[in-house]
């Protein structure tokens, strides 16, 4: 279709901040009961349309693990847009969002970024405060919205209609097809491996 584009979307952070089930959520409207481990890296396919144009979205989920960062570097570059997820019940996930976005800065200066907290739903375990929050935005100059990846009225798709508003901004249908008409390679980098043992989920 001629009016199609793609864009690229990465979602990074530590492992267990529910990367994987805010991704199903998004796409499936499926949140899994049980933890979901991403290997390397995965991603899923969602089709929309903004301003009558095509848009496929490839989001691209990355595992948290230490020993993936090299792997997820390489793919952070070229992308249209990240989002750096943190867990609203664990404050080392919040600390370590500055280190994230520090480790992509040189693969993704033309990337619109968002920070985003996830399992609001466990309002009553939170340690991530507002005053936290304040001065992460200040320090980093990125917003933050904050998200459940489990219950209905989620935030989940204002977080997408905002990225999208970010990234085509004030552009024209045609200017948007003109600048974005492009395809990334298909094809996952690794696969998802499902724990069979019931964990936290987000």
């Amino acid at each position: 279709m001629a009016d199609e584009i793609t864009l690229k979307i990465i979602i990074l952070g530590d492992m267990m901040v529910g990367k994987t089930t805010f991704l199903l959520k998004y796409i499936d409207n499926f949140s899994p009961k049980i933890y979901i481990s991403t290997m390397g890296i995965d991603y899923k396919i969602k089709k929309i349309k903004y301003k009558d144009i095509d848009v496929v979205l490839q989001i691209w989920d990355t595992a948290g693990q230490e020993r993936y960062k090299v792997i997820t570097k390489s793919f952070v570059k070229g992308a249209d847009a990240i989002i750096f997820m943190y867990d609203i019940t664990n404050k080392e996930s919040f600390m370590n969002i500055k280190k994230w976005i520090e480790d992509t800065e040189d693969y993704s200066f033309n990337s619109k970024k968002i920070i985003i907290g996830n399992k609001i739903d466990m309002e009553e375990k939170r340690e991530v405060n507002d005053e936290m929050k304040e001065q992460l935005i200040n320090e980093m100059n990125i917003d933050i919205m904050e998200v459940s990846a489990k219950n209905e009225n989620n935030n989940i798709n204002e977080v997408f209609d905002v990225l999208l508003n970010n990234i085509f901004g004030k552009l024209t249908k045609e200017q948007i097809t003109r600048k974005f008409a492009r395809k990334y390679s298909q094809g996952s980098f690794s696969t998802q491996e499902v724990k069979t043992k019931p964990k936290k989920c987000c």
